[in-house]
């Protein structure tokens, strides 16, 4: 799936998520429901590709731009948290 419809997804379950939280009077919806919305929110957007904080003292390594850990250039997602990472740097695209 590319990160376009990664991202339209994401704004339609948020919007959905609006909806559903600004009307739970009207919706019949328990709260564990509405925690497997978040939970699959932040699946989703961990699915969009972040920059690798290039910032290390390895040469083929850089930090996790959402959970710090030290990943390596060969890692398509965070071991810890499973962002997505994005290597290449603002200059090379």
């Amino acid at each position: 799936m590319d990160t376009e419809k990664i991202q339209a997804a994401i704004k339609t379950l948020k919007s959905l998520c609006s909806v559903i939280y600004g009307s739970r009077a009207h919706v019949n919806i328990t709260a564990e429901q509405g925690v497997d919305f978040e939970t699959a929110l932040a699946c989703m957007e961990r699915q969009v590709p972040k920059t690798v904080n290039r910032d290390s003292i390895y040469r083929f390594s850089g930090k996790c731009p959402s959970c710090g850990v030290v990943c390596t250039d060969d890692e398509k997602y965070c071991k810890i948290c499973l962002q997505a990472l994005d290597w290449e740097s603002e200059a090379e695209k």
